[in-house]
Order: C-alpha cells, then sequence, then structure tokens
C-alpha cells in the first residue's frame, strides 16, 4: 500500500516538502520551516496580495484531475490576479486540506504540478500549512509587485471605451463539460482539457498592457465574460454592451460543442476559467494596444463589446435580440 498521510505525519511531510523544494523555494530571506515567512522589502513598490481556493468537487474531481494538475491550477489561478493587475508574482504560501488517507506519492505530484508553474513563473513558495478534513482543498496566496504609476484596476472604464479579451475564450468551460461527460477526449479537444486542467495566466499580457499605460479597467476572466464584465461595470459606475457575435470562440471549444450538443458561443461567453484577461481602452487605442501587445510576443487583443453609460445597464446584443447581463457567477447563489 502507497504511504498515506496519515503515516508520515503533518510534519514529517513538512520536512519532506522542504527537502524537495529545490528551484521554487526561498531564494532570500526566511522560508520554508520558519513560523512566518520573512521577505525581502519592495522599495518604491505596491505589495500585490491575493488567494484563490480550490475545492474537491466544487472546482474539480479527482475521477479526472491528477494531484499535478491541482497543484498547477492552484497556482495559476492567483497568478492570474497578478496578471490582471499588471504586476509580477514574487512569493506564494500554500494552505492544504487533505484526509489523512491522502497518499504521500499524490502529494509529491501535487507540488510538482504547482512547482513546474513557480519555476517558469519565478515565483518562491515560501510556507503554508496542511491540516486535516474529508476533502482535499488548496488554498493558495501569491504576493508581488506593482508600480503605483501603472497597476491596473477595475475601475477606470468611460462610455465609448472598447472592451477587449486577449484571446478566444469557452476553452476551459468546453474541456469541463467533456471531461464532466466522461467521453474520450481526441486532438481537436485536447486543447480545451489542457485549458481547464492547466490555464496559463497572461502575466506577459498583463504587464505590457499596464506599462502601455492606457488601459482603462482591467480584470481576468475567471468567472465568465458575461460576469467579469459586471465588475468592471459595477467598479466604474458605467454599462456595458457585449457584441456576442464578436466573441472569439476557440476551435477546440467549437469541436466539443460539436462532439456534445452544445452551444459553443455560449461557452464562450458564459463558461468561466479560462484566465484570459478583459480590459477597456479608449476608442482610438486599439491599434496601439495591438503594438504594446506584440511588442510583449501576445496576440492583438480582441474588441468584444463597448463600454456604455450607467444607465444602460449591461446588456448582450446578438443580431436584433438584446439580453439583459445580471450580476454574474456567484458561487453561494448557485448553491441555492
Amino acid at each position: 500500500m502507497p504511504e498515506q498521510l496519515r503515516t508520515l505525519g503533518e510534519f514529517g511531510w513538512l520536512q519532506r516538502l522542504r527537502r524537495r523544494a529545490g528551484p521554487w523555494g526561498p531564494r532570500d530571506g526566511l522560508g520554508l520551516g520558519e513560523d512566518t515567512a520573512a521577505l525581502p522589502r519592495i522599495a518604491s513598490a505596491w505589495l500585490l496580495a491575493t488567494v484563490d481556493t480550490l475545492v474537491e468537487d466544487v472546482h474539480f474531481r479527482r475521477r479526472w484531475a491528477g494531484f499535478a494538475d491541482i497543484g498547477y491550477k492552484a497556482l495559476a489561478a492567483s497568478l492570474s490576479d497578478i496578471a490582471a493587475m499588471g504586476g509580477t508574482p514574487r512569493w506564494a504560501l500554500v494552505a492544504l486540506c487533505a484526509p489523512p488517507s491522502t497518499a504521500i506519492e499524490d502529494l509529491d505530484h501535487f507540488y510538482t504540478g504547482l512547482g513546474a508553474l513557480a519555476t517558469e513563473t519565478r515565483v518562491e513558495i515560501v510556507g503554508g500549512d496542511i491540516t486535516q478534513a474529508d476533502d482535499f482543498i488548496a488554498s493558495v496566496v501569491v504576493l508581488g509587485e506593482g508600480d503605483p504609476a501603472t497597476t491596473l484596476t477595475r475601475a477606470g472604464a468611460r462610455p465609448g471605451d472598447l472592451i477587449c479579451v486577449t484571446r478566444p475564450l469557452g476553452l476551459a468551460a468546453a474541456g469541463l463539460a467533456l471531461l464532466e461527460a466522461g467521453v474520450s477526449v481526441d486532438g481537436a479537444a485536447a486543447p480545451a482539457v489542457q485549458r481547464q486542467l492547466r490555464p496559463e495566466p497572461r502575466l506577459s499580457a498583463g504587464r505590457a498592457l499596464a506599462q502601455w499605460r492606457r488601459v482603462t479597467a482591467c480584470v481576468d476572466v475567471s468567472d465568465a465574460l458575461s460576469s467579469d464584465i459586471c465588475r468592471i461595470a459595477e467598479e466604474s459606475g458605467v454599462g456595458a454592451r457585449i457584441d456576442v457575435a464578436s466573441v472569439p470562440c476557440a476551435a477546440a471549444c467549437q469541436a466539443v460543442a460539436d462532439r456534445l450538443g452544445a452551444d459553443a458561443r455560449r461557452l464562450a461567453l458564459e463558461g468561466g476559467e479560462d484566465y484570459e484577461l478583459l480590459f477597456t481602452i479608449p476608442p482610438d487605442a486599439e491599434d496601439e494596444a495591438r503594438a504594446a501587445l506584440d511588442a510583449a510576443g501576445e496576440p492583438a487583443p480582441i474588441v468584444v463589446g463597448e463600454v456604455l453609460a450607467p444607465e444602460h445597464g449591461l446588456i448582450a446584443c446578438n443580431g436584433d435580440r438584446v439580453v439583459r447581463l445580471g450580476h454574474g457567477f456567484d458561487h453561494f447563489r448557485r448553491a441555492e
């Protein structure tokens, strides 16, 4: 029988984790092994802080998500929040809840996936916690830095601004639909499953947009385009129109939709966890935005709508059909 967490114990696991930290462990200051991480000072910058949590059977199912995928995605979700502010991630703390029967090799795989993304993004894992629970839960705090003069926020969008996204949408939602259906994954659908299991935080795009200095508002697409535009509208005090025909649908999303008899455009508009950036720019700045992203090796922005005056509210237009958008995805409203 594989060694379990109940036999190794909390402190045995922590010692094991310290030994295998390698390139993603602390490089400066004090970290793993102390009660509190002691980190180098950040001079002349904002300290950015965010946290995200993945809960078994809410955000993933162990029948289709490997522990390496869970670890990767747990860090990616928090990194995406840093990307949406145009910041640079520096440190992370990882809190786990796990059943005592959890295999040690599964925890190793979790940190293999998390460590791979941490190494790629030069994030140091400097601490955390582990405790007992009935289900597996992972919370990742990421600390980063941002220039106060360029940090992107959700507030600032103005009527007339263009609403843009960084890439086609719907991949993660399509991947989830395929995994939940339990059907085989072919080559055309593979990118959708990959996006659901291992999303890519758009750190480079976020920094490029921040340094450009003409983005008026920004958020990451974690819940859905139809939901996250509500976040910008609320914080900016504006309305918004999404042109459904302009919403870019990823090819793999269309392939999955065709296979499952689903609506690909709806997956792109209402599906979450793509972790692309949703941002607004002045109406005369599309060419400049394209140049700023191109200089960072990122694709051109895709215009999906327009910021409206607040009295117009939040709408999605599909030809002659106009639909009012609500306040978006809410974990607790969904549970009712």
